[in-house]
């Protein structure tokens, strides 16, 4: 399998094992396995997520 839930540090992170990304992280580990469940059945990247998806980043600008 491309993706596995893992508890850390009390959270539960979908996992994608080839490139050792954490993809998202929940509260709920229902939630984590529904979305591993789709990402192992052909939703995404199939084990291969870049990482720039990854990344987190704030907009700075204002809207007039």
């Amino acid at each position: 399998m491309n993706y596995v839930v893992k508890n850390i540090d009390d959270k539960f992170c979908v996992y994608e094992t080839p490139t050792e990304q954490i993809i998202k992280t929940f509260d709920n580990e229902s939630e984590a396995k529904t979305l591993k469940r789709h990402l192992n059945f052909g939703g995404g990247f199939d084990g291969n997520t870049p990482s720039f998806f990854l990344k987190k980043f704030e907009l700075n600008y204002q809207i007039d």
